[in-house]
């Protein structure tokens, strides 16, 4: 019985046939195995990201309406100022906003100065007078 089944594998083993030439891949395929690892979530991420896309050339397309801007890329793009004018208007408007602060604190002294002017007018005319003779 033994000598059956050690013949029985032995047929086996003789019956088995190596091809060399797909061993010879082997590291070809276990590196191709490896890269499927790292990018099998390639897939959903990269659909996350048109998704993510598709919301921000929304959201572009928008404001190019608000702005009469054209609403294709290549018109948007023309349209869009240069940066020299960014940064001007960046500072023009910083510049606004300085006057801006300096006006209200000229206005709230004012607004001081004649609170000021009523309270002592006030006092003055509630004080006795002296009548010269």
């Amino acid at each position: 019985m033994h000598n059956e089944s050690a013949e029985q594998l032995e047929g086996d083993l003789n019956g088995i046939s190596v091809d060399h030439a797909l061993l010879s891949l082997q590291k070809d395929i276990q590196d191709l195995e490896a890269t499927r690892h790292q990018c099998r979530n390639y897939g959903p991420e990269i659909a996350q990201l048109e998704q993510q896309v598709g919301l921000l050339l929304g959201e572009i397309s928008d404001a190019c309406t608000e702005l009469g801007w054209p609403e294709d890329e290549e018109g948007a793009r023309k349209a869009r100022p240069n940066s020299m004018s960014l940064q001007t208007v960046s500072s023009l408007m910083r510049s606004r906003g300085a006057l801006e602060l300096a006006a209200s604190t000229a206005e709230q002294s004012v607004n001081d100065k004649l609170a000021d002017i009523n309270e002592l007018t006030t006092h003055l005319e509630a004080a006795p007078h002296s009548e010269a003779q």
